[in-house]
Formats: C-alpha cells, sequence, structure tokens
C-alpha cells in the first residue's frame, strides 16, 4: 500500500480514541440510574463523538484515505 494512501498515525489515533470514548460512555449510560439527569448529557455527548468519527472517515473516504 502506498503511504500517501494511508490514514495518518495522529489522526487514526484520535479515531481510536473517540471510538473508545463512546463505548466507555455507552457502558456508564447502561449502569446510570434513569432519574439521573446526567444520563441525558452522556447520552448527547456520545451521539457527538459517533457523529465526529463518522464525518471524519467520510472525508477521509472522499481524500481516498479510507
Amino acid at each position: 500500500m502506498d503511504s500517501s494512501q494511508t490514514t495518518p498515525r495522529p489522526l487514526e489515533k484520535a479515531i481510536n480514541c473517540i471510538c473508545q470514548l463512546e463505548d466507555m460512555l455507552a457502558y456508564v449510560i447502561k449502569h446510570i440510574n434513569e432519574d439521573d439527569e446526567t444520563k441525558t448529557a452522556l447520552i448527547v455527548t456520545k451521539q457527538c463523538a459517533k457523529s465526529y468519527v463518522e464525518e471524519i472517515e467520510r472525508e477521509l473516504a472522499r481524500q481516498g484515505n479510507a
């Protein structure tokens, strides 16, 4: 594979970090009390993380780096 077509290492690390954050938030959301108002904030944060990863992956695909 041509190195010019691979995802830059820092960007790959950022994507992995965001995905891990999303997984951790999913775990906390699953185990938090339904009445806790923090749960809504965690759900929104998780959705934002997912959206960021999807946006980055679309951009990389558009550039031919994915």
